[in-house]
C-alpha cells in the first residue's frame, strides 16, 4: 500500500521524498482501527503517517491539514457519505482536492465501484450491446443479474418482466441487500427469509436505494474446528483478492455457517495459499 501512494504521490507532481500521510475516514465506522495500524506503519518506514476523521481536516486555501498537521496525500480508507463531504472536514477535502492542493488516493469517484448497482449496467442488455463478446461471456460467467429495485419494467432471462411482482413472487430466486451498504447489513436471501421479511425488504427500497440480485449458490468446504476437540464441519465460504495499483497483492477467505458471510455478522477469516505448478 505505501509503494502505491508513493507511486501516485509521483505521478501526481509531488517532490517530498517523505510525504506526510493522513489516512482519511469516518471515525466512527469499523476500519478505524485499520486506519489506525496503516499510520503506525507509515510511520515505521520513515513517513509522518496518521488516521484522521473528515472532521479533522482544515484547509486555507493553499494546505490542507490534518489535526494541525499539513498534509501530502489522503488515502481515503472507508465510506464517504455525502454529507460528511458537504461540511466541515470533508468540505475543507473536496476544496483542496479541486484546487489540486493535495494527492488523493481512493478520489471521491471510487465510491462508483463500490455500489451494487454498477452491477446493473453490467447485466442491462440495453447497455451490454455495447461489449464485445468476450466481454459478454466475461459478464455471464462471472456477474449476477442485478437490478435498482424499483417500480418498472426489465428484462430477465431474455424476458420482459415488471420488476417488483416478479421479485415478489419468485422469492427463492433473489437476494435483496442495500446499495451501498456493507458489513452483511440489510442482506435478505429470498430462499432462506418467510415471505414477511421479504415484502419489508421489498418496501425497504422507499427508504434507501436497494438493488436485487439473482442468488449464486455459496461454495462449501471443510475446515479444521475445535469444539472443544479437534474436528471437521463444511463451513460456507467466499475468496476476496487483493489488488494495488493494478497488480495482484494477495487476499484472504471468509468462512461462515450463515449465507451472509463477514466477518462483524459472526464470521472468520482464513489463509490461502497460490500453488503454482514448476
Amino acid at each position: 500500500m505505501l509503494d502505491a501512494l508513493r507511486k501516485k504521490y509521483g505521478e501526481w507532481g509531488g517532490g517530498r521524498a517523505n510525504p506526510t500521510i493522513a489516512v482519511v475516514g469516518d471515525g466512527g465506522v469499523f476500519n478505524a482501527a485499520e486506519s489506525a495500524l496503516f499510520g503506525e506503519y507509515f510511520n515505521r518506514e520513515g513517513f509522518n503517517g496518521f488516521p484522521a476523521g473528515f472532521e479533522d481536516l482544515e484547509y486555507d486555501g493553499h494546505v490542507l491539514y490534518g489535526k494541525g498537521v499539513p498534509v501530502n496525500i489522503v488515502y481515503r480508507h472507508g465510506a464517504a457519505s455525502g454529507p460528511a463531504l458537504q461540511r466541515g472536514g470533508g468540505a475543507a477535502l473536496v476544496r483542496a482536492m479541486r484546487d489540486g492542493d493535495v494527492c488523493a488516493v481512493n478520489p471521491l469517484r471510487a465510491r462508483l465501484g463500490d455500489l451494487k448497482s454498477l452491477l446493473s449496467l453490467l447485466t442491462d442488455d440495453r447497455i451490454s450491446a455495447v461489449l464485445d463478446e468476450k466481454q459478454k461471456e466475461y459478464v455471464r460467467l462471472h456477474v449476477p443479474w442485478t437490478r435498482v429495485l424499483r417500480e418498472g419494467s426489465t428484462t430477465y432471462q431474455g424476458f420482459v418482466i415488471d420488476l417488483l411482482e416478479f421479485v415478489s413472487a419468485n422469492r427463492e430466486k433473489f437476494v435483496i441487500k442495500p446499495d451501498g451498504g456493507f458489513g452483511g447489513s440489510g442482506v435478505v436471501i429470498g430462499r432462506e427469509a418467510g415471505t414477511k421479511e421479504w415484502y419489508s425488504a421489498i418496501e425497504a427500497r422507499n427508504e434507501t436505494k436497494m438493488v436485487v440480485q439473482e442468488y449464486v449458490p455459496v461454495p462449501q468446504e471443510e475446515f479444521p474446528v475445535f469444539s472443544p476437540e479437534l474436528g471437521f464441519a463444511v463451513k460456507k465460504v467466499n475468496h476476496n483478492f487483493l489488488v494495488f495499483d493494478g497488480e495482484f497483492a494477495g487476499g484472504f477467505a471468509r468462512i461462515s455457517d450463515s449465507s451472509v458471510i463477514n466477518v462483524s455478522a459472526g464470521g472468520g477469516i482464513v489463509p490461502f495459499m497460490t500453488v503454482e505448478d514448476d
